[in-house]
This record gives C-alpha cells, structure tokens and sequence, in this order.
C-alpha cells in the first residue's frame, strides 16, 4: 500500500479536473444551520401529522 500526501493545489485540480466548476466550498456554520432547521421542521411536522389508520 502507497500512502500519497497532496497538497492543497493539487487536490483542486484534480476535483477541477473531474467535476469541473460544480464544486463550491462548504460554510460549515451554515450547514449546520440547515441542518438544525430541517431537523426542527421533521420534528414539527412528526408531532402534528395525522396519525396513519390501518
């Protein structure tokens, strides 16, 4: 097994390479903002849905 180390241009050209301009970096704080607000949205709707009848 070969273990490489990149650096950090060499990593973006590689993911240029392959998926072109569709990456964009990732704002971890507002990831998990979304994240929160889709978890409290499911919780909502869990607690006032209707429940199934057989």
């Amino acid at each position: 097994m070969k273990v490489y180390t990149l650096a950090r241009e060499e990593i973006e050209a590689l993911l240029l390479t392959d998926f072109g301009g569709r990456i964009q970096p990732v704002d971890g704080a507002k990831l998990s903002k979304l994240k929160q607000q889709q978890a409290n949205t499911a919780a909502f709707k869990a607690r006032f849905s209707k429940p199934k009848t057989i």
